[in-house]
């Protein structure tokens, strides 16, 4: 009913990377593949150190809005803006869609001006600047994302999507083509980035992680 894909394939190799990019008419140039592992990794450190001397009494709302904020960075579908500096803007994210059905991102009419606004119950999150996602970017090739080489544009938009969370995924680009067409006279510049792998890790069981592990330290000293 919510278009999730329950059976998702996590083996993806590079020819459907492309095929994703193809199929909702999103130019290469500007497609990206997101490092899950990394990413992930960096999002919890981040908000462990938010953390660190609060307590669990006093500082309770604190503490509890902390780790709303990353499960709310975790999402698999989202969407923020930056402006040309990077310096973080705008956040809209799959779980506050509205209704769920038909799944309209256009919440409190957020995509209704230029740059979006974002909803009241997002305000209050620790938002990152763009800089803190382009180190967990790689280009269809592989390639490594630097900052400093992102075409200059007096907005960044940074799109999640992915192909288990597949409705979330096609509503929101549907949503965001409409928005440029709305706002075409804006200097925006799209990475739209496949996180086909964003909730792999909590989804296996300890095994299955330990496994890995032992998979990526054998692969870190062979690099």
């Amino acid at each position: 009913v919510l278009g999730v894909d329950m059976r998702p394939n996590w083996q993806v190799e590079v020819k459907a990377y492309t095929k994703f990019f193809k199929k909702h008419n999103l130019p290469i140039n500007q497609a990206f593949i997101l490092d899950t592992v990394s990413y992930r990794k960096v999002v919890v450190d981040e908000y462990k150190s938010l953390m660190q001397g609060l307590d669990k009494q006093t500082d309770s709302l604190k503490i509890q809005r902390l780790n709303k904020n990353v499960n709310n960075d975790l999402q698999p579908v989202q969407v923020r803006f930056f402006d040309t500096s990077g310096k973080s803007i705008f956040k809209m994210i799959n779980c506050y869609v509205q209704p769920l059905i038909p799944m309209n991102w256009n919440v409190e009419g957020c995509f209704d001006v230029f740059p979006p606004r974002t909803i009241k119950v997002l305000r209050n999150d620790v938002n990152q600047d763009l800089s803190f996602f382009i180190p967990h970017l790689r280009t269809i090739k592989g390639e490594a994302v630097v900052m400093e080489k992102l075409p200059q544009a007096d907005y960044y938009a940074l799109v999640f999507v992915n192909d288990y969370m597949r409705r979330p995924s096609k509503k929101l680009l549907k949503e965001l083509k409409l928005y440029q067409q709305n706002f075409s006279s804006k200097n925006v510049y799209y990475l739209y980035v496949n996180n086909q792998n964003a909730e792999i890790w909590s989804l296996i069981d300890e095994t299955q992680k330990q496994e890995l592990l032992k998979k990526l330290k054998k692969r870190e000293k062979q690099l």
